[in-house]
């Protein structure tokens, strides 16, 4: 079995300000590289020890966050 999360925001990269364009796709990039007081690599080793997958992207209306885990039944 497995869960599946996703956060999905109706803001993307239609929504940049002007003259700003890319703001969405960088913010979404960035969110791995660390949050509070874990950097990159510390969240890395974090999402691995639990054995999930998270990956970030940004489109023209929507920017998403999202959380695969594989849950172990033993």
């Amino acid at each position: 079995p497995v869960a599946q999360v996703n956060l999905m925001i109706r803001s993307g990269g239609a929504d940049d300000p002007a003259g700003k364009y890319g703001v969405a796709a960088l913010t979404a990039s960035m969110l791995m590289e660390g949050a509070g007081s874990r950097g990159s690599l510390e969240l890395s080793d974090a999402i691995d020890f639990l054995g999930a997958d998270i990956t970030t992207g940004s489109g023209s209306d929507t920017s998403a966050v999202r959380l695969h885990v594989r849950l172990d039944m033993q």
